[in-house]
């Protein structure tokens, strides 16, 4: 298995353990009470979200990747046309950020 579909199903396995939430709003709202670990922001995401996602990740000590095609992830994990997911267990967190680290690196944004 190479280390996308790692990725993408490790990013299922959190969802369905309920440890993955997705959407601009929730990942903000998320991230400020301090429940997030990891704040995956992918392709898909404008130029002003995504300043506005790490402005909030870095005031609130979360790690984040700029990572994957929106349609590959929000498929992998049942939530079609999203675009920033945000992990909230360390284990999980952990071990996607890893894999991501991993990549070569014409495949991470």
């Amino acid at each position: 298995m190479n280390n996308r579909n790692k990725i993408l199903g490790y990013l299922g396995f959190a969802q369905k353990a309920g440890q993955l939430v997705s959407g601009y709003n929730t990942c903000i709202a998320e991230m400020k009470k301090g429940k997030v670990f990891l704040l995956i922001i992918t392709d898909g995401v404008g130029e002003n979200s995504r300043k506005k996602l790490v402005e909030t990740a870095n005031a609130n000590n979360v790690s984040y990747k700029l990572y994957g095609k929106s349609e590959e992830i929000s498929k992998a994990v049942g939530k079609e046309g999203k675009g920033i997911f945000a992990v909230k267990d360390s284990g999980f967190a952990d071990v996607i950020a890893k894999q991501i680290e991993i990549l070569p690196e014409g495949e991470v944004l």
